[in-house]
């Protein structure tokens, strides 16, 4: 896994990105775009390795819209 990149400098409130490598990406994408995810939303969610996939699916799953599901995985 691949470090966690810093958004903000030290002496502020900072959200951590872990980003992935270009297979697991891909499978992401897949994975999202399966689900219903328009285009625009699997290039939003898919290279975040900080948002659960599984939990992306199960929102929409469960009858979550899709672009709500976004604004919640955000």
């Amino acid at each position: 896994m691949s470090s966690p990149i810093l958004t903000a400098p030290p002496d502020t409130e900072q959200q951590i990105l872990f980003p992935v490598d270009q297979l697991t990406a891909r499978w992401r994408e897949r994975t999202l775009a399966r689900a219903g995810y328009d285009d625009a939303q699997v290039k939003v969610l898919a290279p975040r390795g900080e948002i659960d996939l599984h939990g992306a699916v199960e929102l929409v799953e469960g009858g979550c819209p899709h672009a709500l599901a976004v604004e919640i995985l955000r």
